[in-house]
């Protein structure tokens, strides 16, 4: 794949806030850390990349050090404010409906997360196996990669919000419930 990319030349960092000709830049990180909206308030168009799809929810993937899915979900409010007619997304047709569909998001991930804290259980739990006991079907290696890393996100989320705890040092990270708190992730 390296023979057909070719690296940039001159590469200009574009930020939160920047306008480009009636468009103005949303950062919106999650599904990706640099990941950026265009919203063109005068046509009440939102150019939402991979961050507000209409039939799939993006792949939100484990980082180290860090909580994608709660800056996922940061980003979400951003934009579900916004006032706009037209979604024009990197997958699938343009569709309407911003506020609606950010509030189903936001709903399919604290579901995520009660599932993943039912998968952990009472005992201590690897990220592996919550893959088994959530997808119960056998996955190719690429969308094993992909559960495995969305199953880490919710836990780095769900360890910040104090639900779980994570017994680190070893070459396995065993997960388990804190045991003092509602068990349910707060509404986003």
């Amino acid at each position: 794949m390296a023979g057909t990319f070719r690296p940039a030349q001159a590469v200009t960092a574009i930020e939160e806030g920047t306008r480009l000709d009636g468009w103005h830049v949303v950062a919106t990180p999650g599904h990706a850390p640099g990941h950026l909206c265009l919203c063109h308030a005068q046509q009440r168009i939102l150019i939402s990349g991979d961050h507000v799809l209409e039939a799939i929810s993006p792949n939100i993937a484990w980082m180290e050090n860090g909580d994608p899915l709660g800056a996922y979900l940061d980003s979400l409010d951003k934009v579900a404010g916004l006032d706009v007619v037209r979604v024009v997304p990197s997958h699938g047709d343009e569709f309407t409906g911003l506020a609606g569909r950010c509030r189903h998001l936001a709903e399919h991930h604290r579901q995520r997360c009660a599932a993943v804290l039912e998968a952990i259980g009472a005992g201590d739990t690897t990220a592996q196996q919550m893959v088994e006991r959530l997808w119960q079907r056998a996955l190719s290696p690429f969308q094993h990669r992909f559960a495995l890393f969305e199953v880490m996100a919710h836990l780095a989320y769900l360890e910040r919000k104090g639900e779980v705890a994570c017994e680190r040092g070893g070459p396995v990270e065993h997960w388990s419930l804190t045991g003092g708190t509602s068990r349910a992730p707060d509404a986003y």
